[in-house]
């Protein structure tokens, strides 16, 4: 029994090498509307942790895998989202929220309830949509904010080195520009995608995860 508990605790430290994404994504159509897919995607390191879980005790998975329906469930509450859909795959290690949004003020409600954000009257939006600009502000302090949070629970903080946030926006029109210089042009210039370790966005106070595109329109 001792041996099977250390083989999976070895498990468990060799897959943190591989890379956990968690990856959003934001489609927005020229009329404000548009849609979200923010997913955790665990890839090789789904299974070793479902091993670990056999043996000793892995709260958070649990968590994980319950976040999806809590969350649609929470989303499902803003009046005017549609296709509000859980993504619950164990196997592949791939757990998330899609939702599809009429305007701009819809998406911000989605982000403050996904967020666990109240959103006071005074403050502005998250994001703001219109024919020709978006804007996404910097999250990077809300996300520092949430891992102080659970400072406690992580043994190791180097660990976050080994997940990787990956922000994408799709506009279907070409994107004449962009204000943030980490961020890359994609899709045949039609969105804008930016990537970083949530151990940078930690530790680096300076690193802006927001943007100001323009788009063409066309």
């Amino acid at each position: 029994m001792k041996r099977i508990l250390i083989t999976a605790l070895l498990c468990f430290l060799l897959a943190l090498q591989s890379c956990i994404d968690i990856i959003e994504e934001i489609t927005v159509n020229k009329d404000g509307s548009g849609k979200v897919n923010v997913y955790l995607d665990m890839g090789s390191f789904a299974p070793m942790l479902s091993q670990v879980d056999k043996f000793i005790e892995v709260s958070f998975y649990n968590e994980i895998k319950s976040a999806p329906v809590v969350a649609a469930k929470n989303l499902g509450k803003i009046e005017g989202l549609t296709k509000i859909q859980p993504v619950v795959n164990e196997s592949k290690g791939v757990f998330g929220i899609s939702f599809e949004f009429p305007t701009p003020k819809h998406l911000n409600k989605a982000y403050y309830m996904l967020l666990e954000r109240k959103k006071r009257f005074w403050q502005p939006g998250l994001m703001k949509a219109r024919e020709e600009k978006f804007v996404r502000r910097n999250l990077a302090p809300i996300i520092r904010f949430i891992i102080k949070k659970h400072y406690s629970d992580i043994k190791d903080i180097s660990v976050l080195k080994y997940i990787s946030y990956k922000t994408a926006y799709k506009f279907g029109r070409t994107v004449s520009s962009f204000k943030n210089k980490q961020a890359e042009a994609s899709w045949s210039n039609q969105g804008v995608q930016q990537e970083c370790t949530l151990y940078d966005l930690f530790n680096e106070k300076e690193l802006n995860i927001g943007n100001k595109v323009k788009i063409s329109g066309k």
